[in-house]
């Protein structure tokens, strides 16, 4: 631009030279902005390792809850098969005892006719002996 006077241009504003009372108030406010980062990143980091913990302690307990389920499930069948043998073993001595019946039964159906045979006999003998006398 030129000087309206001579028509020389106008002088350039000289640089403003930056003091270190100029930065002060930034390198405060960078130092607390620094500060509370790192306050909010270690909080942050502090909250994250509390948050694994408790996964892994869920992870944990998931597992041993999952280890008790499948003993009980293998409990549960092994009771299952023998309970389903014994079962089968009773029904077995069930059929057994019916037929030991059976026979009993049948044996004391003929011991009561040899008894009654030997009765009639008996009566027969005497009978006899009576009508001999």
């Amino acid at each position: 631009e030129a000087d309206g006077l001579n028509g020389a241009p106008a002088p350039a504003p000289a640089p403003k030279v930056r003091t270190l009372e100029d930065d002060v108030p930034q390198i405060s406010l960078e130092k607390e902005l620094r500060e509370e980062l790192d306050g909010t990143a270690l909080q942050q980091d502090r909250q994250s390792q509390r948050v694994r913990g408790f996964q892994d302690r869920l992870q944990e307990t998931m597992e041993l809850k999952k280890k008790v389920e499948d003993m009980f499930v293998m409990e549960l069948e092994g009771l299952g098969e023998k309970l389903k043998s014994e079962v089968e073993q009773e029904e077995l001595r069930v059929v057994s005892i019916e037929r030991l019946i059976s026979k009993f039964a049948g044996a004391l159906d003929q011991k009561r006719e040899a008894v009654e045979r030997d009765a009639e006999l008996l009566a027969q003998m005497q009978s006899t002996q009576g009508l001999g006398e």
